[in-house]
């Protein structure tokens, strides 16, 4: 059952990716089941990446993390990675209001396992969350969706726009964090957790700037005693490491177009979809201009913005690149690149959809001499709670019918009499066409122009019993709407809006539901098996 979960949720390669199958090996540089894999990439990492470069990055680490309130622990984790034989276990995501949907936590948790079972097999590892901090979607961030008191999604959003800058360069308004969290205050239930948490969410919105800010200060809270690394990848210390990579991307337009065509080609001849959609003469890059994050585009000689604005010649603008990298980013399929350059990268944890575009740009690494992460899949969690316990001994389910839950309602009315209300409701209106049948034949006999009457009058008396059957349906209904209502929540519960419960809903009501003692068990017991799982909060 749990593929068939997988399979409404996941691109087939990735699925195909996860199960590794024969077919999608030649598309990825290492499976993610064995050893081996990490060992080569351990051993390349510490002959290859350069002990400058992790100076810098850990004294950058040690300042920015410090200033989020980061713990002992997180801070030794930052100091090894001076050392050579310390590498890196990635995840990332945008930084969403409240954290964003549930798989942000999960993506993190996963590197946290990861990277602790690695260092057990002899690989020293430490998790790294990737902030998109460049990322100008403010759209995309801005709102989340929470179980609110009736047991139906509720959507809580901040009111704003980035007007096209990176999210880290956009002022974080304190009035709008304040009605946000009032937001949450009113659709959570009051609980001996509640007032606890509503401070920490009042504390650091205070403490914030950015969106970016607000995020990372609470991921700090939210994985105090793991270790976990937030890293910003604009800043300043740690941005310069990337000019060079950047510059040659963009003086190599065309090179990596034909590079990519070949691969998409490839996946397509596989029956796979192209999981990134590219325009012939978009460069990968992006720059941060005062009108905001602009995508450049090659024209012949000169490189110019999508408003048509023009910025240089390919090398002059690649010169300008190399020397001001922080106003510079990569697009979708070259941020990975820059990753290999700024962090020793054993392992990336990917969600469904940057596995498939993984696949994509996979290419790119060999023509850049760099050696790409192993690719863990993120592991996916339904939570389960009590009260849809209750409601599945009650009802006798399985936690699979909280997927099929249509069928399960169906069953149900079924068994409390709609399946024999249907039948008699059918078999009267057999009968009734069978008599009027016999009736229709014996009066045209006596006039003709009887039988259009007989047919009309056949029509008012079937629409009437229609009518009776839909209000008897209805009493009926009513009749159950208990327990009909509970399928709608635990429906609701499992799929918010038709999606998964770990794309829409946040972690903030759990916390404020079961306490602290839900994220240490989270954290704890977070199941790292690639897969769906099935995860009791208490």
């Amino acid at each position: 059952m749990d593929n068939e979960i997988m399979g409404r949720f996941y691109p087939p390669l990735a699925l195909d990716y996860i199960k590794g199958r024969e077919k999608v090996r030649e598309l990825y540089t290492a499976p993610y089941g064995g050893r081996q894999s990490y060992q080569d990439k351990y051993i390349y990492l510490q002959e290859k990446f350069p002990l400058e470069n992790r100076e810098v990055l850990s004294n950058a680490l040690e300042n920015y993390n410090r200033s989020l309130g980061a713990e002992e622990i997180t801070m030794e984790n930052i100091k090894a990675l001076k050392d050579k034989n310390t590498a890196v276990v990635v995840t990332g995501q945008q930084a969403g209001i409240l954290t964003g949907p549930l798989y942000t936590i999960y993506k993190a948790a996963a590197a946290v396992k990861l990277a602790q079972k690695l260092s057990r097999e002899g690989m020293k590892a430490v998790p790294v969350f990737w902030i998109a901090s460049e990322d100008h979607d403010f759209q995309e961030i801005r709102s989340v969706l929470v179980q609110g008191t009736e047991g139906f999604p509720v959507k809580l959003q901040v009111e704003g726009d980035s007007f096209g800058h990176p999210l880290d360069r956009v002022p974080f308004s304190k009035e709008e964090g304040e009605k946000l969290i009032h937001q949450l205050d009113m659709e959570t239930p009051s609980t001996e957790f509640k007032e606890e948490i509503m401070a920490v969410l009042q504390d650091t919105a205070r403490e914030s700037y950015t969106f970016i800010r607000w995020f990372a200060l609470l991921m700090t809270r939210l994985f105090k005693g793991t270790g976990l690394i937030l890293f910003n990848p604009l800043l300043p210390e740690t941005r310069g490491k990337a000019g060079g990579l950047l510059s040659s991307i963009c003086l190599q337009g065309d090179k990596i177009h034909e590079i990519l065509s070949l691969r998409e080609k490839e996946l397509k001849g596989k029956g796979y979809h192209v999981q990134v959609e590219r325009e012939k003469d978009h460069l990968n890059l992006f720059a941060f201009l005062p009108g905001g994050r602009a995508a450049l585009l090659s024209q012949g000689e000169q490189v110019v913005t999508r408003q048509g604005e023009k910025l240089g010649q390919v090398g002059e603008v690649a010169k300008e690149i190399e020397n001001n990298p922080e106003e510079f980013g990569p697009g979708v399929l070259t941020r990975p690149l820059m990753q290999e350059v700024l962090l020793p990268t054993l392992s990336y944890v990917a969600g469904p959809a940057e596995l498939s575009y993984f696949a994509q740009l996979m290419p790119l690494y060999e023509h850049f001499d760099l050696r790409p992460p192993v690719l863990y899949p993120r592991p996916s969690l339904t939570l389960v709670e009590p009260r849809m316990k209750r409601h599945m001994k009650k009802y006798s389910l399985t936690l699979e019918d909280f997927f099929d839950l249509e069928q399960v309602r169906q069953n149900y009315l079924k068994e409390q009499g709609s399946r024999e209300l249907q039948d008699l409701f059918q078999g009267v209106e057999q009968n009734i066409r069978e008599e009027y049948d016999i009736l229709h034949q014996e009066l045209i006999k006596i006039e003709k122009g009887l039988g259009d009457l007989t047919q009309k009058n056949l029509g008012r008396i079937l629409k009437e019993v229609n009518y009776l059957k839909n209000k008897a349906e209805e009493a009926l209904k009513a009749k159950n709407e208990r327990a009909l209502n509970h399928f709608n929540i635990l429906e609701e519960s499992v799929l918010p809006r038709g999606e998964a419960q770990e794309r829409k809903y946040n972690i903030f009501p759990y916390i404020i539901k079961y306490g602290p003692g839900f994220l240490d068990k989270l954290r704890e017991e977070f199941p790292l098996e690639p897969g769906h799982h099935f995860f009791e909060v208490v």
